[in-house]
């Protein structure tokens, strides 16, 4: 099967029109992620230790982020796409084992269908495995359905691809 944009675009040519301008309603995002510390020390480290597959929500909702540390107090920033997926920036500050919900920094909608990007803003370094996820039901700071898991910062800060909404498979 031929992957190909929702508006006719073929993958081939996609990205140049698109860098162009020449794709109304799309444009080039820059998402990234930032290891502060990363040496042979180290030794070898789980990037997804969830063992399967993300699973993408089947709608937009609230987003939340939580820590296996109960003093993680850090401040996030990042962005996140709605249910349009359109991309809006998002603020979320870490209580602990508590889930704290991702909002959207310019008002609006606080339901996204997914986050592009966290990263710790604060200088409070974060302890735990810090998990962002589409539930707020935890035990011990960690979602009891890991289903809903999207992403896991084991780093002091986190990045989560996504996908141009004009492609489907």
């Amino acid at each position: 099967m031929a992957l190909t944009s929702k508006r006719g675009a073929s993958a081939s040519n996609f990205y140049f029109e698109l860098a162009k301008g020449n794709i109304p309603g799309d444009s080039i995002g820059n998402i990234f992620g930032h290891i502060p510390d990363l040496d042979v020390a180290d030794g070898l480290i789980a990037f997804w230790d969830e063992k399967q597959m993300i699973t993408f929500p089947a709608a937009a909702g609230s987003v939340y982020v939580s820590s296996e540390n109960a003093s993680d107090t850090a401040t996030y920033i990042g962005t996140a796409l709605d249910s349009d997926y359109i991309e809006h920036p998002v603020v979320v500050t870490l209580n602990g084992q508590v889930a704290a919900q991702v909002l959207n920094a310019a008002g609006g909608t606080n339901n996204f269908i997914w986050v592009n990007s966290l990263f710790n803003f604060s200088t409070v370094p974060t302890l735990g495995k810090v998990y962002l996820s589409s539930t707020n039901t935890l035990t011990a700071g960690k979602p009891t359905d890991t289903t809903k898991i999207m992403g896991i910062s084991y780093f002091d800060t986190e990045s989560i691809p996504t996908i141009s909404h004009e492609y489907m498979s």
